[in-house]
């Protein structure tokens, strides 16, 4: 299952508050994947551009997630918003990492 199918999933026919806690689990879930670029026990980060990818990505969730919980229509439409992860290019999260991320009560 890609991303884009995981959002869509967790997006579909779902209220403003269920989005934004499906986008939690999310983010919460790139940042466990984030920490897998850091280089164990320094300061030191093992794969700057795997970081710098799932910060841009981590970025872009945020900024929907605030669009939903202020209930505000300015900003990236949900379609719009369900394509994104595919112009990131290959490699920014291995998509098993994330599988269920999404789901919840």
């Amino acid at each position: 299952m890609m991303l884009p199918q995981i959002l869509t999933d967790a997006f579909h026919g779902e209220s403003r508050g269920r989005k934004a806690l499906a986008l939690a689990r999310l983010l919460q879930a790139l940042g466990l994947v984030a920490r897998r670029t850091y280089r164990p026990g320094t300061g030191e980060v093992s794969d700057p551009v795997q970081l710098r990818r799932i910060s841009e990505l981590t970025h872009r969730i945020a900024t929907k997630q605030v669009q939903l919980l202020a209930a505000s229509e300015a900003g990236m439409p949900d379609a719009t918003f369900l394509q994104f992860p595919a112009d990131q290019g290959p490699g920014v999260v291995r998509i098993h990492d994330l599988a269920g991320c999404c789901a919840g009560p």
